[in-house]
């Protein structure tokens, strides 16, 4: 588990006015001495290029929690930075012990946290800590500069909790796909499927960033200048024009298509396709896990997306839509392994669901290191995540003979 010290922190004084450097130094209650900082990478751009003190106005004579035995902590911290900032938010609850309500405020908290070598995860959080700027700024701190240290500070949670859960509930799958994809050879089908997602979900990535920055623009002309451009950065020859004679077959086609399709539409009564078992599994799970989480007041409509079970419910949702996707035709007359021919397309859709719950177990992992939710839930929860994980894998298994 982590370190929580703002129930035995009295006060501090911390340096980040030279970059790439934290030092500094405060002082638990009632232990002789300060202890001292040494801590590589940035702070949010808050507190970026300052010195600051904070302090409790009402110090603590001895540490307030249950765990008394600071003897274990080291004096000297050494290690990477983790979130750095006086400007996070939390809910203040209206009174001690209630359940959050619409009388609750908002409140910005201190939150220093850093991944010591002598003593893993250590957080100060609270609300009561006073903070004063002391100097600076020395430097700024660009967005670019802020996103990459927040990429970076979630690379080292990950890894400092998946060797806590590891120590505890045995290994943890990580959101990898399962590395066997970068030891096994892969089919050509396959190879290709993958390629053409990911330059799929790249061109989908750029339009996306376009039209979000241009309020007026128009999608699909974007579309054409995106699809062009990654064509041209990626050393794609130009599609050849079609001739006038394929001109007048695929408009032909096109007309054909489209009586039938009518045809069809007036005389035959349209049902729902029969759901995929699994589908229908992993749907039910992600509603249930978005209802448990809210009725217990863990997450709300103020919850940050950052949440780890805000996000275990969001993996688990589009792990749905992703396995919905690739067997929403797969009933039980449809043909399974499906044809090679749309194979590689079903292979890649439930990969990118493996992906999901893999990340989502991870997210578990997550909330059990930070004693989030209840114990006997996420004892519960986990079994569940697996068993869908362990029928993606074997679908995949399944398709991939079915390329050989």
């Amino acid at each position: 588990m982590a370190w929580r010290l703002e129930c035995a922190v009295v006060r501090g004084e911390i340096d980040c006015r030279v970059r790439g450097l934290i030092t500094g130094k405060f002082w638990i209650a009632g232990r002789a001495g300060p202890v001292e900082l040494a801590l590589t990478g940035l702070p949010w751009r808050d507190l970026a290029g300052f010195l600051f003190r904070f302090q409790h106005p009402n110090p603590p004579e001895r540490p307030t929690d249950s765990l008394d035995d600071y003897t274990r902590f080291a004096a000297e911290q050494h290690g990477a930075v983790g979130d750095f900032t006086a400007s996070r938010k939390a809910r203040m609850l209206s009174a001690p012990g209630a359940k959050p309500s619409s009388k609750d405020r908002m409140v910005n908290v201190l939150y220093l946290e850093w991944f010591s070598e002598r003593n893993g995860r250590v957080v100060i959080e609270s609300p009561d800590l006073e903070v004063k700027i002391l100097d600076g700024p020395t430097w700024t701190m660009t967005e670019e500069d802020e996103m990459t240290q927040r990429e970076s500070n979630q690379a080292s949670l990950d890894s400092n909790l998946r060797k806590m859960i590891e120590k505890t509930v045995g290994p943890v799958l990580g959101n990898d796909e399962f590395n066997e994809d970068e030891e096994e050879e892969l089919s050509p089908t396959e190879v290709a499927a993958d390629e053409e997602a990911a330059r799929m979900d790249e061109l989908s990535d750029r339009i996306e960033r376009r039209l979000a920055k241009e309020e007026d623009a128009d999608f699909e002309q974007v579309w054409l200048e995106e699809r062009e451009r990654l064509r041209i950065e990626r050393n794609e020859p130009e599609p050849e024009p079609l001739t006038p004679e394929q001109e007048a077959d695929r408009s032909a086609w096109i007309e054909e298509m489209n009586a039938a399709a009518q045809e069809a539409a007036a005389e035959t009564h349209w049902e729902e396709p029969e759901r995929h078992p699994l589908v229908l599994q992993c749907t039910e799970l992600s509603g249930r896990l978005r209802k448990q989480t809210r009725s217990q007041g863990w997450v709300d409509d103020l919850t940050s997306s950052q949440h780890p079970l805000f996000q275990l419910w969001e993996h688990v949702s589009i792990a749905g839509a992703k396995l919905a996707g690739a067997l929403h035709s797969s009933g039980p007359d449809e043909e399974w392994p499906p044809d090679p021919l749309v194979a590689g397309n079903t292979l890649v859709r439930l990969k990118k669901a493996r992906t999901e719950l893999t990340a989502a177990l991870e997210k578990l992992g997550r909330a059990e290191a930070m004693e989030l939710g209840s114990s006997a839930w996420r004892e519960a929860v986990r079994p569940e995540i697996q068993a869908v994980l362990d029928e993606v894998q074997a679908l995949i298994e399944e398709v991939r003979g079915s390329l050989e």
